[in-house]
């Protein structure tokens, strides 16, 4: 139940803090601005326990403390760091169809939907601390293994939750997780070295050479980028019964990474989408030589019409559209139909061996100082590799060297957009945007470098970093 009391009341009324005390914290909060029971923490007036029971007794909802918390990192990566560290949300536990979210306001109805609706899942949320949030989320993400453990975890629940194994919902089709387009690590250096320009990356590879040849693949594999749990289950089993392999994503991030490492046959792709939209998304497949052919299905609820589904098609090359709803037969019949059609693009070796010949050519003429040419040959590699973020770090190094630093900085930003997890980029950024005077900018470049810092060192260096500059 919802109380209409100030903190302060209810910590007095609890026995928690004397009228004086509680008459005192008021101040300083008027001062400061910050949040009553972060000062009540802080100055030991009251303990965690107290303050977050008085918070449950305000906000009608369950206190969580998260020095106690036990994350999976499967359901703490529901929600991306940006949003969850702007936002202060923190999902930590999944039961049944229940995202269980901390939150510092659990009355926000419009982010509790939007949660929702991007997840799939009922959202159950709890009452959290402040400044316990801000410290947690950064912590969690920055975290390594399967889980994320709270400063005050006992040995003996941290060895229970490693030794459980992750439960499978069967009930829906596998979204594949797809990691980083390249393993390697990133050279880096000291973030206080305000010059720093990472190592030319290393080109794409390719195996010349293979001890066993794979098998010819039989089945037409077919991605469906589709972010409507419903609509993405249905579409799967029309497509699984055409002996197809079906392959899904709900986000456009996580479709580009898709498309690049399983170079499907036929995407059938909604035109609304989280991160990255529809049409960019075709934009980019059609404009690849490595990817140009590949059909594309778009369906939307959204644009109806036989007059825009032309203006899509001639726009954005989009090989065929369907409204939502759909007859499953209509979508049956143009699947078959675009697979039929498909022309083959240039084998895939070939187009290795043209982008890495582009590269090395590209790393020849940059240490040589010759960046137009450096440019030019990074630039054919891209038409090759448009989803590689190696290829737009390494052209946002060479307009970097070339003085073109704004230019730059937007070849960072698509590499990170390809892969949130590059350091160099985001390092290299950060470093950017603190010598142009983008202070905020900056920090958020830094707190992205922290998530994918190489070493313990590099995340303390950064911490110090991010100190200085606040």
């Amino acid at each position: 139940m919802v109380s209409d009391e100030r903190i302060g009341d209810i910590l007095v009324a609890r026995g928690d803090l004397t009228r004086e005390e509680a008459e005192a914290i008021a101040s300083e909060r008027m001062r400061s601005d910050t949040r009553y029971a972060s000062i009540a923490l802080r100055t030991g007036r009251v303990t965690v326990p107290e303050a977050l029971n008085a918070l449950a007794a305000k906000s009608g909802y369950p206190p969580r403390d998260l020095a106690n918390i036990v994350i999976p990192k499967s359901v703490l990566r529901l929600i991306p760091f940006e949003i969850a560290r702007q936002q202060l949300l923190l999902p930590f536990a999944i039961e049944g169809r229940n995202l269980l979210l901390a939150m510092a306001n659990p009355n926000d109805r419009q982010v509790l939907e939007e949660v929702s609706f991007a997840t799939g899942l009922v959202v159950r949320p709890h009452i959290a601390l402040h400044a316990q949030l801000a410290t947690t989320i950064i912590e969690a993400h920055c975290a390594t293994g399967d889980y994320y453990f709270g400063p005050a975890v006992s040995d003996e629940k941290r060895n229970i939750a490693i030794e459980q194994s992750p439960i499978v919902d069967e009930g829906y089709p596998i979204v594949l997780e797809t990691g980083s387009d390249d393993d390697e690590d990133e050279i880096t250096i000291e973030v206080d070295s305000a010059d720093f320009v990472a190592e030319f990356p290393p080109g794409p590879q390719t195996v010349d050479s293979p001890a066993i040849q794979p098998p010819l693949r039989q089945q037409k594999k077919i991605l469906v980028v589709e972010d409507e749990p419903q609509i993405q289950q249905l579409i799967f089993k029309v497509l699984q019964a055409l002996d197809c392999e079906v392959i899904v994503a709900s986000r456009g991030l996580q479709a580009l990474k898709l498309i690049k490492i399983e170079k499907p046959d036929l995407i059938v792709l909604d035109a609304m989408l989280p991160e990255v939209h529809g049409f960019e998304i075709c934009r980019k497949v059609k404009e690849s030589k490595r990817f140009g052919a590949t059909p594309v299905l778009m369906i939307s609820a959204i644009y109806r019409g036989w007059r825009i589904a032309e203006d899509i098609k001639s726009t954005y090359r989009v090989d065929d559209f369907l409204e939502k709803p759909f007859r499953v037969a209509e979508l049956r019949t143009k699947v078959e139909q675009l697979l039929e059609n498909n022309s083959a693009a240039l084998p895939t070796s070939d187009m290795d061996s043209m982008a890495k010949e582009f590269f090395n050519e590209a790393i020849g003429a940059f240490k040589q100082e010759d960046y137009a040419g450096a440019f030019n040959k990074l630039r054919r590699a891209e038409e090759i590799e448009p989803f590689s973020a190696r290829v737009q770090f390494a052209i946002g190094q060479v307009l970097e060297k070339d003085d073109r630093t704004f230019q730059g900085m937007y070849h960072y930003e698509r590499a990170i957009e390809l892969d949130p997890k590059m350091y160099a980029a985001a390092q290299n950024l950060a470093l950017l945007y603190q010598a142009k005077g983008f202070k905020r900018k900056a920090i958020e470049m830094w707190e992205r470098a922290l998530l994918s810092a190489p070493s313990t060192d590099v995340r303390d260096n950064i911490k110090r970093h991010l100190v200085n500059i606040l």
